[in-house]
């Protein structure tokens, strides 16, 4: 099992302005791809020759395998991103994904080291505990894997690429201004490295008084085991959480939040304001609108009494005429028993 590739982005988010920067870290990332993914991608072929695996150790080991394998994965965005000095040409959502599969793979390495740890620890001291048996040891492993994708899902939600002051695209490289992700991050190593550094040191103390029962080529391996497991935990991962430290002590100290997240967060009020502001305009041409209707609905009525009031007049203006004209009829005819008087 190649733990190297476990290896922690604080040279990648640490906005360093030195050129060595952009040669020292992309030939080491070529250097981890290049020895690391070849060695995963055997160890986990080796696991799934084997068929079932029985053994606790064997699911954190194939776990862990696979949380390398996917930091592996991301390597080749951030080489073609220091190779173009520090800049993102590829769509924003892959700076969201590179970033995500980091925390990831990250995190669930550190917490399958750690119950790794605890395995060892329960092996030697011989305690009997659930994480010793296959199915304790499948739950935890899955139970790692989710509350690691919970960390990592923020990630995603988020815009990650920023402009800086020159020309070029930054990706994440301004998430250490948030403070509940550095509190977070440094709460966490610091707890997997109390537990692995405790569990370790108890199992050289036992190995070291167990003269009898241990023979020498065993306690040699369990020592250079312990050795390499710390090695690994200390140089790969601790460097990025350690170099958060002097951060989150500096805002736990003031209470406050460093001028870029200040900047973040007005940022955010300016476009909460924006938004209203469209909000606002959009109803007030609702309502002008609105209103604009009811005027037009209210003229076309009176348009429409007016025209049935001129109908009515003109209906009884006929029938007033209708019934002042006499017919000739009337007028000219004589009736026939009238009879005109006869001079003498």
């Amino acid at each position: 099992m190649n733990n190297s590739t476990v290896v922690g982005l604080a040279d990648v988010q640490c906005q360093l302005n030195d050129p060595l920067q952009f040669v020292l870290v992309p030939a080491t990332y070529c250097l981890v791809l290049c020895v690391g993914l070849p060695g995963n991608v055997a160890a986990l072929l080796v696991f799934l020759q084997n068929g079932r695996v029985r053994k606790a150790i064997r699911i954190y080991l194939l776990n862990l395998t696979l949380a390398d394998i996917f930091f592996n994965l991301t390597l080749p965005f951030w080489i073609t991103y220091y190779l173009a000095k520090g800049h993102w040409g590829l769509p924003e959502v892959f700076c969201r994904l590179a970033g995500a599969i980091y925390y990831l793979s990250t995190y669930s390495a550190m917490a399958f080291m750690t119950l790794i740890s605890l395995n060892r620890y329960c092996t030697v001291v011989k305690v009997e505990l659930v994480l010793n048996r296959p199915q304790g040891a499948l739950i935890s492993c899955v139970m790692a894997w989710i509350l690691c994708l919970l960390c990592a899902v923020p990630s995603l939600t988020k815009q990650q690429t920023h402009q800086a002051e020159s020309t070029s695209l930054k990706c994440f490289e301004q998430h250490s201004g948030h403070r509940t992700y550095a509190y977070a991050m440094v709460v966490i190593f610091t707890l997997s490295f109390l537990v692995v550094l405790g569990t370790y040191l108890s199992i050289m103390r036992t190995l070291s008084t167990a003269a009898g029962t241990c023979q020498g080529g065993h306690r040699r391996r369990a020592r250079a085991m312990v050795l390499g497991m710390l090695l690994v935990f200390v140089v790969c991962v601790a460097p990025y959480h350690l170099s958060l430290v002097p951060w989150v002590t500096d805002q736990m100290s003031e209470g406050g939040k460093d001028s870029r997240w200040v900047e973040e967060e007005e940022e955010e009020g300016r476009k909460e304001g924006r938004k209203k502001k469209k909000e606002e305009r959009r109803r007030s041409r609702r309502s002008r609108r609105s209103r604009r209707r009811r005027s037009r609905s209210r003229r076309r009525r009176r348009r429409r009494r007016r025209r049935r009031r001129r109908r009515r007049r003109r209906r009884r203006r006929r029938r007033r005429r209708r019934a002042d004209v006499v017919p000739n009829s009337e007028i000219c005819s004589v009736s026939p028993r009238t009879s005109f008087p006869v001079d003498p």
